[in-house]
């Protein structure tokens, strides 16, 4: 049903409209000016408690009549696309109402997330009399939905109804062959379809006579209500609980366990009296369980997935003596005995176990009588696989095994999900698999057991394949009344024989090709749980809560209430953050964008001041009531103060800018509308307190006490639900009201402007000094010598001296910052420089250089870049932005007591917390034109880090940097090198230099004797995965810089008389394909031509230093350009062949030597994908 909006004339125009956008999950709001220039204000609030979507309004209280509100979404693949989620009338100034859910956002099917992860809302005003034409009715407390609900009864609310936006084509659901009228938007709504579970409640309009011939003829109109205009509560009794994402298994299984009376009684029973909220995950299971029975909407169970810190059964077995205690085995334990039994002598051997649910086989069976005659199946043990009977030897036996009892409430899960070698993963089994109402299991226990009839309770399915699914379940509360399906938040009632045959799976003979059978076809039962008809006669008996529960829940949702009550108000207020002259005076975190004063960033930071301000003011209070509650809460005399509006400005600081006392009458939303109203933002002022008889103003709040009233600690009134109404106490609004009525607008002569003082001394004993001295009230026209001239006048004696070249502006504007100083003597500027250049104090002796060296001073903190270059490991300094890189080498090597030209700087790496590979060039840093300590401090993508490296060098960096840097890796297989990793060793060596020089330096550093054993180079992707054998001649300058190379060894004495040849060797397995997974280092082994396979193993064992039996499970391979080619189909089978026989490793040879491949799992578990993965509970 499509809206028609009103024609564009003057009198049907919009009376608002705005546009909104946001983050999903994000707090956001817009204002706007109405037709009669009213303030509007739209605020977008998630619920974190509900998962709702909630957009509050406020209009200023002005006769405008009844309105009319319309809010839509906008769809970001096709422009021209809305979907309308609530219209309603607008009474009242102040209202909220849920727009629509956290979950129907964030569905990707949807389509209302853009890319970004942006939603973006249109909101329109009408006047009633023009609003567009559709059905409404009036909300009432038996008549509401959960599409538009409100607070309060100012909103009439549309009914729900099926739009062109969000119908989906019946040739979707019932095949090609449908027909009906549909636009291409609603064609788009196709991949919809697999939402129907979880987004739809699916409603056929066909009489019951009729269902026959819609099958057959698939032309009839279907109807899709969205799920969230579904009330489970009205319909059946019955709420639901949230999906939190991926939890809808919980979600069912929780259903079925609440529906299973004894077992929700055992729960009630727990003590939970001294268990912790946040830790208990028994008491906020009872939470969950409580809720199921006394909330109208569905339930979250957030709560109850924090708490989990044992498994289920786990969380009752610690409550051990409990009435409690024991419960749970007697519902669900049973006991089978497993035996084997020897066939020709009197041997057999028993035991018996206790279960809590059976898996049962589905594939290949029909039905669940099958698979429980399968799951007792005897196994004969005979041949090879004979059983040892100890005394009797080798017997032919039986293996199997018997009930000996079933619990009152059997669980059955059936295995629908098994491996697949064929696809190296896991696969659905959608077979068709029956089971019956009522299950019959005396032919499988004994007859001396209680009664093995079973009726069934509910039924857990699961939508979909192994990777991409969804789970629901259907109940029957009480075994002598209906079904229900509990799908999350929706509850409905079902069919019986319809959800059956839904639940049984794919008929191997299906031949329905449309759309909605492949669906259904995809569903199917994954655990049934039965009840014993004598111990269960029904499944919902009432079991009472416990009082001290129940007052305990209470009390929690009144709180829970309260505080929600508390977020969703807290768009009304401002959070006032006011400064005054103790906070301006204790100011000295000098910044470029702060030289004011300090405010905190949030409502919900600490005050950066104990002396600053703190109010929560309602926005709907007037400047006058605002100044009478400021008046109260300092006891600055009504009359004495100002309140001053901060302003940004250009260069990013923030100053006074306005007073308020032209707008004494005007609510503080009007006057304030230029600020940041977003919740938890802060709104920063200035407090002016004007003392008379002074030119230059500065007080202090002790010099004052606050206002005591009759009230002040009254108890803040509360609702019928003991929920507080508002959270000012009654009092404080008749006292404000009361000082309010005394106050006057204070305005001064046009064009004057209040300056801030400041007076900088830079002859302090222990350092420069700047102090405010506080305020002063000057013409806008008047000059900085005019100004300097008052000061001089009034304040000060000795004769003063202002820079005016960097001061002195066109034209003074209220918040200027004006600072002064005594002259500077020339003959003090004069004295020795040099010795002047090392003090700090020298570079402050005017204001400009002060605030120079404020302004760039940073503390750097230096910390070794390797071990060896202890014991001074960490150093901080001062120092400045605009220090070259000579300065701050300079001033490291002083703290380490080094030359300047033995220290190298790294710079510092956010991704890694460490420092970078790559230290910073000397030649390109240094001199006049290189880098500045503000350029070496930005390489990190963190600004606020201050870290460097530095390295003590053995020569000089210039020297070094002449030189080429070569990391090598050291071997694990070489003993000479001590590590059973690989270690890497860094080389500088002269640019001529060749690999075996390189080599020839390892050797020396690590006191290789090189008569028993000859280095070699290896060049490899990642150390595992081999590329070749460096020649020994080849320069290192032809080294790729993206390779790795590993230093190994061989036998420096090779066997006589016969030829050899290097072997590269790589550990390897297989992946997916017939390429190969290279893990751990690769080696070397020399390969003679007389070698057997016997004897190549043997060497290659001894190399690798692998054990017997580790290594009888490695098979040999040659590598090939990444694959594999197997040279032994069982490891040693190939032993008394000779490896260079014909056409032997040929593919692999080239260049004088060829890869030998270890094949074998690596003992390193590769990393898993997350969707592999499995949810982590806490221990403890």
């Amino acid at each position: 049903m499509k809206r028609d909006e009103p024609t564009p004339d003057e009198e049907t125009l919009p009376w608002v409209r705005v546009q909104m956008e946001g983050l999903v999950g994000s707090t956001f709001d817009a204002s706007i000016e109405d037709r009669d220039g009213h303030v509007w204000s739209f605020r977008c609030v998630p619920d974190d408690v509900s998962g709702d979507v909630v957009l509050a309004i406020d209009r200023v209280d002005a006769t405008m009549g009844t309105l009319f509100v319309q809010a839509t979404l906008q769809h970001p693949s096709r422009d021209a696309s809305r979907h309308v989620v609530m219209d309603s009338y607008l009474r009242e100034t102040s209202v909220e109402v849920k727009l629509t859910t956290m979950h129907t956002l964030m569905d990707p099917s949807s389509g209302f997330m853009h890319p970004d992860g942006d939603i973006r809302i249109e909101i329109v005003v009408w006047n009633s009399a023009h609003a567009p034409t559709s059905k409404r009715f009036k909300a009432t407390d038996s008549d509401t939905t959960s599409n538009s609900s409100t607070v309060g009864d100012d909103f009439l609310i549309d009914e729900t109804f099926l739009t062109s936006e969000n119908r989906l084509d019946p040739s979707v659901i019932f095949g090609d062959d449908a027909s009906i009228d549909m636009d291409e938007e609603s064609q788009a709504e196709e991949k919809r379809l697999v939402d129907l579970a979880t987004g739809y409640v699916m409603q056929a309009q066909q009489d019951d006579d009729d269902e026959a011939s819609r099958r057959k003829h698939d032309d009839d109109v279907v109807d899709l209500t969205l799920a969230s205009s579904y009330d489970s509560k009205t319909t059946t009794g019955m709420v639901g609980l949230k999906n939190q994402g991926a939890t809808c298994y919980m979600n069912s299984l929780l259903q079925t366990l609440f529906h299973l009376a004894p077992f929700r009684k055992a729960v009630y029973d727990t003590p939970t009296a001294d268990d912790d909220s946040a830790t208990s995950v028994v008491l906020a299971l009872q939470r969950v369980f409580y809720r199921l029975e006394t909330a109208d909407k569905a339930v979250s169970t957030k709560e109850l997935t924090k708490s989990f810190g044992w498994s289920h059964m786990d969380a009752f077995t610690q409550h051990d003596g409990t009435p409690a205690d024991g419960l749970i085995k007697a519902l669900f334990e049973g006991k089978v005995k497993s035996f084997i039994s020897c066939v020709h002598v009197p041997c057999e051997s028993s035991r018996e176990e206790s279960f809590y649910d059976l898996q049962l086989d589905v594939k290949g069976l029909v039905n669940l009588d099958a698979s429980f005659q399968k799951y007792i199946e005897v196994e004969m043990l005979d041949g090879e696989n004979q059983y040892d009977a100890k005394d009797f030897g080798k017997q032919d036996a039986k293996k199997g095994l018997v009930f000996e009892s079933l619990p009152p409430v059997l669980n059955l899960q059936l295995k629908r999900f098994e491996y697949d070698p064929l696809r190296d993963g896991m696969v659905k089994v959608h077979d068709r698999f029956e089971f019956p109402k009522r299950l019959d299991l005396s032919a499988y226990v004994p007859a001396t057991t209680p009664s093995p009839v079973y009726h069934l309770h509910s039924i857990l399915v699961h939508s979909g394949d192994v990777h991409h699914g969804h789970y629901y379940v259907y109940v029957r509360p009480r075994l002598d009344k209906d079904w229900y399906k509990f799908d999350d938040d929706v509850i409905s009632s079902a069919d019986e024989e319809r959800l059956l045959e839904g639940s049984y799976g794919r008929s191997a003979d299906a031949s329905s090709t449309s759309p909605l059978s492949r669906v259904l076809s995809c569903s199917s039962a994954y655990m049934l749980v039965y009840l014993r008809e004598d111990a269960c006669p029904s499944g919902a008996e009432p079991a009472v809560i416990p009082d001290a529960l129940k007052e305990r829940f209470q009390d929690e949702e009144i709180a829970l209430r309260r505080r929600k009550r508390l977020v969703q108000r807290e768009h009304m207020y401002y959070h006032l953050r006011i400064a005054t002259d103790e906070c301006l005076y204790a100011f000295d975190n000098i910044t470029k964008s702060k030289d004011f004063c300090e405010f905190p960033k949030t409502s919900k930071s600490p005050p950066t001041s104990a002396t600053m301000l703190s109010l929560k003011v309602p926005k709907a209070w007037t400047v006058r009531q605002l100044y009478g509650l400021v008046h109260l809460e300092t006891g600055v005399p009504i009359q004495h103060f100002r309140l001053w509006k901060m302003t940004a400005r250009e260069n990013r600081t923030h100053r006074p800018d306005e007073h308020l006392d032209a707008h004494l009458d005007a609510t503080l939303q009007r006057a304030l509308h230029d600020n940041d109203a977003s919740v938890n933002k802060i709104v920063a002022m200035y407090l002016e307190v004007m003392l008379p008889h002074t030119v230059l103003r500065r007080y202090s709040l002790s010099d004052f006490s606050p206002i005591e009233f009759d009230g002040k600690d009254a108890i803040v009134a509360v609702d019928d639900d003991g929920i507080p109404d508002d959270d000012m106490p009654p009092g404080v609004l008749a006292a404000v009201n009361a000082a309010a009525a005394a106050r006057n607008p204070i305005l001064d002569p046009r064009g004057t402007v209040l300056l801030f003082v400041k007076y900088y001394n830079a002859d302090a004993s222990e350092q420069p000094c700047l102090a405010y001295m506080g305020t002063l009230l000057a013409h806008g026209s008047d000059t900085v010598a005019t100004v300097l001239q008052n000061i001089r006048e009034n304040v000060f004696d000795a004769p003063l001296r202002m820079h005016l070249a960097l001061y002195e502006v066109s034209e003074l504007q209220s918040g200027d910052i004006v600072v002064f100083q005594a002259a500077v003597e020339n003959d003090d500027e004069d004295e020795d420089e040099d010795e002047a250049a090392d003090d700090d104090e020298s570079l402050c002796r005017t204001v400009p250089a002060y605030f120079a060296y404020r302004l760039n001073r940073v503390d750097v903190t230096f910390r070794a870049r390797f071990e060896n270059d202890a014991p001074t490991t960490e150093v901080q300094l001062p120092l400045l932005l605009t220090d070259s890189y000579d300065d701050v080498v300079h001033s490291i090597a002083i703290a380490l007591d080094m030359d300047p030209l033995f220290v190298r700087l790294y710079p510092h790496s956010s991704s890694t917390h460490g420092p970078r590979a790559k230290p910073f060039k000397h030649s390109r840093s240094s001199g006049s034109s290189g880098m500045k300590l503000k350029a070496m401090l930005m390489t990190s993508l963190d600004s606020s880090a201050t870290l460097l490296y530095y390295e003590r060098l053995d020569e000089s960096i210039v020297n070094l940097e002449r030189k080429t840097h070569l990391p090598v890796y050291l071997s694990p297989y070489e003993p000479a090198f001590e590590t059973d990793t690989l270690s890497r060793v860094d080389l500088i060596l002269e640019p001529t230099s060749t690999v075996q020089g390189a080599l020839a330096e390892i050797a020396r550093r690590q006191s290789v004797d090189t008569s028993l054993v000859d280095l070699r180079l290896l060049e490899t992707r990642d150390g595992s995965n081999m590329l070749r054998i460096v020649p020994a001649a080849t320069p290192i300058s032809l080294l790729q810089g993206s390779s790795l190379f590993v230093v190994d060894s061989i036998p420096a004495t090779r066997k006589p008389f016969c030829h050899s040849v290097l072997l590269g060797v790589m550990h390897f397995s297989y992946t997916h394909d017939t390429f190969i997974a290279p893990h751990h280092t690769a080696g070397l082994v020399v390969a003679y031509d007389d070698d057997t396979f016997e004897s190549l193993r043997r060497r290659v064992q001894a190399k690798f230093k692998v054990a017997d039996d580790v290594f009888a499970k490695w098979k040999l391979s040659a590598i090939v350009e990444s694959r594999g080619v197997p040279l032994e189909s069982e490891p040693g089978d190939m032993n008394r062949e000779v490896v260079f026989d014909e056409g032997r490793l040929e593919l692999s040879r080239g260049d004088g030597y060829c890869f030998l491949g270890l094949e074998y799992a690596a003992t390193a578990a590769p990393s898993r994908r997350r969707a592999d993965g499995g949810i982590k509970i806490r221990s403890g």
